[in-house]
């Protein structure tokens, strides 16, 4: 199989690209359909932010308004109703939220649009008391 030097500190695509053939190829001789776009992805420029990294980011007028979006689409979809913290009963433990952003890029690497999503923190839910209770407030069928 084809092989070429690799620099120091290869990054995973080039990693990817020399060894195409080897991952192509399953175990009994028979090809994957690994497609020629896979080659093209560039793993290095990960553009997902926390709410902290966003807000230093140059364009954050516009994940400002992505997150003005989220919610606004949440309350149109009548997903939540607002309580306050007062009326809450003693011992019941609310599930906090946390923020993601991204910026969508078209594939040929132009800005689509800022993404944000307002998700339930991880690991908050006990079993038994409410871990079988779905807080996805972001499944649309559609997209």
């Amino acid at each position: 199989m084809p092989s070429h030097p690799l620099p120091e500190n290869p990054s995973i695509t080039s990693k990817f690209i020399n060894k195409f053939h080897e991952c192509n190829e399953l175990f009994d001789g028979t090809i994957n359909q690994i497609h020629n776009f896979a080659l093209a992805t560039d793993l290095s420029n990960n553009e997902v932010f926390t709410f902290t990294q966003a807000m230093r980011q140059d364009d954050r007028a516009q994940f400002v308004d992505a997150m003005m979006k989220e919610v606004r689409d949440h309350e149109e979809r009548e997903h939540w109703d607002l309580v306050l913290r007062s009326t809450i009963p003693k011992g019941a433990k609310t599930i906090q939220a946390i923020w993601s952003f991204k910026r969508k890029r078209f594939p040929d690497g132009t800005l689509n649009k800022h993404k944000a999503r307002l998700c339930a923190h991880g690991g908050m839910q006990q079993w038994g008391e409410n871990y079988w209770e779905t807080y996805s407030p972001v499944v649309n069928m559609l997209t």
